[in-house]
């Protein structure tokens, strides 16, 4: 059980408390801000992309730099196993192409990003463009710093064993919480790693 509390994830309800928490986080008005409501409109900007970076995240158990390199036309839609509609990540990572079907209400995240964008440009990006990008179109290089802070300031930076969460975290949370929902060998697969390695890490997690 040790190498699984490695892993820095989140349980259930510290989930639930950074998701709930984000809620106002992204709406708080700044000091000077000139934007709706009083809002800092780059601070804004700022935690609207992160908030989201950590739902998809954490609903899909894509890596890090996966995502950093996901473009608007790696995304398609698809049929789960219930017969849902789900969103399709096209991603390339260390163990080369795959594709990631995300949880069921990513496609609800995926859409606030696509809208948030288009408002800011007054046009639909280009569809090279990164999911995740600065107002000018380049790649966020990454979210380490912001989501450090965000965990400190609702007191989740460290876990019950008193280790950090990283960005890995978010990865680790997807498949924690999908341990018990899908088969192993699908899992692995979403998550382009080996059935081997979830044993390894979750399998002490699988209800009998």
């Amino acid at each position: 059980a040790s190498d699984v509390y490695k892993r820095q994830d989140f349980q259930i309800g510290d989930w639930q408390h950074l998701t709930k928490h984000m809620r106002s986080w992204v709406l708080e008005t700044t000091k000077g801000g000139r934007g709706k409501n009083g809002l800092d409109r780059k601070r804004h900007r700022e935690r609207f992309y992160l908030q989201h970076y950590i739902l998809i995240m954490g609903n899909t158990g894509i890596r890090v730099g996966e995502m950093r390199s996901c473009r608007w036309l790696d995304l398609s839609s698809g049929v789960g196993e219930d017969g849902e509609e789900r969103i399709l990540f096209a991603v390339d990572g260390k163990t080369g192409k795959r594709s990631v079907v995300a949880n069921k209400g990513v496609e609800v995240y995926v859409k606030r990003l696509w809208d948030f964008r288009v408002a800011e440009l007054g046009t639909q990006p280009e569809m090279t463009e990164p999911l995740f990008c600065h107002p000018n179109g380049s790649r966020i290089g990454s979210y380490k710093k912001g989501f450090e802070a965000l965990l400190n300031e609702c007191a989740l930076r460290k876990d019950l064993y008193g280790n950090n969460r990283t960005l890995y975290s978010l990865r680790h949370t997807y498949a924690t919480m999908r341990i018990n929902r899908v088969p192993i060998y699908q899992l692995a697969v979403n998550m382009g790693t080996g059935v081997d390695m979830i044993e390894l890490y979750y399998l002490s997690l699988i209800h009998i």
